[in-house]
């Protein structure tokens, strides 16, 4: 691999150019409060995102977006370190990745970063992911519950019942509702109607006039069950 230390730098040989500019902005030590080497030389620590985004990557990329950089870092098969397994201090807001040829002072393995492919093997997984993998969360296995829906306490639906079987009988007691709330309808029209001819009737006797033939006293029918 060959490598070129020039403020814009351009591609050389096999090194791609987000590789070549995350680099060279790891390699300038004014940059060290905002993006720098871990101590250990083999990851890097973003310490400040908004000056990251405001003063670093608009020199060396065409854009100032974190989130874009760290898609960039994905598709290079970096990897993000989960601060309790970094085994360097860091703080609660640094982001930490990482990659087994990107390394300080290394720039002969700069050309084994490469992007992601299809046939490309995955990265070995991080001793946190083997742990949740290898020993997953049980999930409790949700109880029976004795639920039954009760029509007119004659006819009752199990919890057990198909969905079929369920669908029509729920479909039947709609029915069943729907007709008794037309016939509770009906019969409040009627008592409004008797309720209207007993005020007619009770001014008329006060008067001493009799109701006029178009008020004829109204009769209620008898309720069919």
């Amino acid at each position: 691999c060959q490598f070129s230390q020039s403020h814009y730098p351009i591609m050389q040989g096999k090194i791609t150019p987000f590789v070549h500019n995350t680099f060279t902005i790891l390699n300038e030590s004014k940059t060290d409060d905002v993006v720098c080497w871990a101590p250990t030389g083999d990851a890097f620590i973003i310490k400040d995102q908004y000056a990251f985004s405001s003063d670093v990557l608009p020199r060396y990329f065409k854009h100032n977006n974190v989130s874009s950089f760290i898609r960039q870092l994905n598709t290079y098969q970096f990897h993000k370190v989960p601060n309790e397994e970094a085994n360097f201090p860091v703080s609660s807001d640094d982001i930490v990745f990482s990659h087994p040829y990107f390394q300080k002072g290394r720039d002969d393995l700069l050309c084994n970063v490469v992007r992601r492919t299809k046939n490309h093997q995955r990265r070995p997984m991080s001793p946190s992911e083997t742990r949740r993998i290898n020993n997953p969360v049980p999930v409790p296995s949700q109880p029976t519950l004795p639920i039954t829906l009760t029509e007119n306490n004659n006819n009752s639906i199990p919890a057990s019942m198909s969905p079929e079987s369920m669908a029509k009988q729920v479909l039947h007691m709609y029915n069943r509702l729907e007709q008794t709330n037309h016939l509770l309808v009906s019969v409040h029209n009627e008592l409004l109607e008797t309720k209207d001819m007993l005020n007619r009737l009770q001014q008329n006797s006060s008067t001493g006039q009799t109701p006029s033939p178009g008020h004829s006293p109204v009769y209620l029918a008898p309720i069919q069950p």
